[in-house]
């Protein structure tokens, strides 16, 4: 899977996996912390020749889905801010 939005370069690489925490872990989105045995999406990128990994905890992973689901753009670090956005325009 790629990353696209029509207002940023696609990434070369998006991998997606779900794991189990076998040590403590701070979701890039809410900063809560992925507790040892937690399930959580881990998110490797290659972006302008440039690697980056990423912990996303399952509620937040959950809200991706349900984003995606309605055609958003996934952009790490703005889950919040794209729930908002979402929120306005259907209310």
């Amino acid at each position: 899977m790629s990353c696209y939005c029509e207002d940023a370069e696609p990434c070369e690489v998006w991998d997606e996996r779900r794991r189990r925490a076998a040590k403590a872990h701070r979701c890039y989105e809410c900063k809560e912390t992925i507790e040892p045995k937690d399930e959580y999406l881990h998110i490797s990128t290659l972006h302008d020749r440039r690697w980056s990994a990423f912990t996303i905890c399952e509620y937040c992973a959950h809200d991706w889905r349900v984003l995606r689901d309605l055609g958003h753009c996934q952009q790490l670090g703005r889950l919040q801010e794209t729930w908002e956005e979402t929120w306005r325009k259907h209310v």
